[in-house]
């Protein structure tokens, strides 16, 4: 077994909480979207200001409080999670999926 020295272990540390701080910037980055201020049923803006006029205007999705059971269920943009749930990714489809905690591991 190598003896490290303390130089070493400074230099593994520091690329490790550095590899962290960018992963956690990239996933940070890519979470939010810019959302306009107010929309109308026919999805343009109802007010604010000049700002990126002549730009593609976003519709505005409400957020809605999603309604937990024991089952998995998808978990779409626009839900609210309450706190206390587990919650999962299917990683080849990207789709999140959350049910209330349960006492025995599926």
């Amino acid at each position: 077994m190598k003896d490290w020295s303390w130089l070493e272990v400074c230099v593994a540390l520091t690329l490790t909480v550095f590899a962290g701080i960018i992963t956690l910037a990239e996933m940070l980055e890519h979470q939010h979207k810019p959302v306009p201020e107010s929309t109308s049923d026919s999805g343009e803006e109802t007010g604010g200001s000049d700002i990126g006029k002549g730009k593609k205007k976003e519709k505005r999705i409400a957020k809605v409080n999603f309604v937990p059971t024991n089952e998995w269920q998808p978990v779409e943009e626009h839900h609210i999670l309450p706190p206390g749930l587990e919650i999962r990714m299917n990683l080849q489809t990207g789709q999140n999926y959350a049910r209330r905690c349960s006492s025995n591991n599926d």
